[in-house]
This record gives C-alpha cells, structure tokens and sequence, in this order.
C-alpha cells in the first residue's frame, strides 16, 4: 500500500521479475491528461519487452477471467 508515486508498481515488478517470463501486467488507469499519459508511457518502457499488457480500466474482474 502507498500513495500516488510511491514505488507500488516497480516494487511489484520487481518481485514478479524473480519468476519466469513472460509476465501479464493488467492495467486499470486512463490517461485523462498530458501528464498521466507520459507516466504511463514510463512504466511501459520500464518493463520492457519481456511484459504484456492488458488494459482494464473498467472491468478488472472480467480481465481476470480472460486470464489463461
């Protein structure tokens, strides 16, 4: 748990990355504005290439379901 801009994502990222790729990272923000898009754009160049993402900003239970 933490605030906006706490490190949530990249600790979560790190503790995946110890496990076997690829990995699903299921994404449930909107860019709504300039700024949300270019960290948005941050977090999918810190991933990689090694990661796939899978936006959800609505239904984040029904993207659990799609989940092999």
């Amino acid at each position: 748990l933490g605030g906006a801009r706490s490190g949530k994502s990249a600790h979560a990222e790190r503790l995946i990355e110890q496990l076997p790729g690829p990995w699903l990272y299921i994404a449930t923000a909107q860019a709504f504005d300039d700024e949300m898009q270019d960290r948005i754009r941050q977090h999918r160049e810190r991933r990689g290439a090694d990661w796939q993402t899978l936006d959800a900003p609505f239904d984040l239970a029904g993207a659990l379901n799609e989940v092999p």
